[in-house]
């Protein structure tokens, strides 16, 4: 039993409660799993004050970088206008070349911006909640439902060696979770059995997530894509202060621990903070972190 599956083990509401109310508590046993082991440490005091606090997805479209195009019959969809500079995707890759011998010539380095929850109830998996990264396609592509359906139907570790049989029953859907407090976003989840997301305990999900995930792709590929093959730490914490004077969202910069290594900026969306930090040799986070998250 991993670290995950040891947490949401001990936080299981008892057999007769809520279906929604377990997947809630399982939820949560697996983000702090999650967070205590993010390249960025949670912050022990209060944000700053007079920062503003970003609303959920449902309130926040001026901040989602999409377009409404009208399409025959006149229906109004949602249109991604994710265009990474080209400089910056080669930069991200090439701070991770030493990880090529480990991962294989088609890893690249995943972004927090692609974290997904994988619902598996109904399906046989290892365990009925996972959380993974939609980081199977190229990093200047456009993410789609399918690289979310991909990642929890076939990639994540509590989909391996089960994919034949998922494949037989599954039939995804995309929703997010409600908003956990101290959280800034929601969650994209897939519901691999499919069915109606209030049900299962999540929300619908709104027109705009992908627009919105590709947005802040695109900003986590810009404050990530310092130039170089081996950063200084004083060169990226200039291109992180250079990059968010050219971004709408605010994020808290904390303090980089020094040292003479290669040294890059680290995302974390869900509590909107920044750190830059050491690469580590595997390509999987900062010096001195074993992580399950994202680089």
């Amino acid at each position: 039993m991993n670290r995950e599956e040891e947490l949401i083990k001990q936080l299981e509401p008892p057999v007769d409660a809520p279906d929604g109310a377990v997947v809630a508590r399982q939820r949560q046993a697996l983000m702090a799993a999650i967070h205590s082991e993010s390249p960025v440490p949670a912050p022990v005091a209060e944000l700053p004050s007079g920062r503003a606090t970003l609303p959920s997805w449902l309130s926040r479209a001026a901040a989602v970088v999409a377009a409404l195009a009208v399409v025959g019959g006149g229906t109004a969809v949602a249109v991604s206008l994710f265009s990474p500079d080209p400089a910056q995707v080669a930069a991200v890759g090439s701070h991770y070349e030493i990880a090529l011998s480990s991962h294989g010539p088609d890893w690249r380095p995943i972004l927090r911006a692609e974290e997904v929850l994988c619902d598996y109830r109904g399906v046989p998996a290892e365990r009925d909640l996972a959380q993974g990264y939609a980081s199977g396609h190229p990093l200047a592509e456009t993410l789609t439902e399918e690289h979310l359906f991909d990642e929890c139907l076939t990639s994540s570790d509590a989909a391996l060696g089960h994919e034949e049989a998922i494949a037989a029953v599954a039939q995804p859907v995309v929703c997010i979770t409600s908003q956990v407090p101290g959280e800034l976003y929601s969650l994209p989840v897939v519901l691999a059995v499919g069915g109606d997301c209030v049900a299962a305990g999540y929300l619908e999900a709104p027109s705009d997530l992908l627009a919105d995930l590709n947005h802040r792709r695109q900003v986590e590929i810009g404050l990530r894509g310092v130039p170089g093959d081996c950063p200084t730490e004083q060169v990226a914490n200039d291109w992180v202060s250079g990059q968010l004077g050219t971004i709408d969202e605010e994020f808290d910069v904390l303090p980089s621990p020094g040292g003479d290594r290669c040294f890059v900026p680290f995302v974390d969306w869900q509590r909107g903070i920044i750190q830059v930090s050491a690469i580590i040799s595997d390509g999987n986070g900062p010096t001195g972190t074993t992580m399950p998250p994202a680089p």
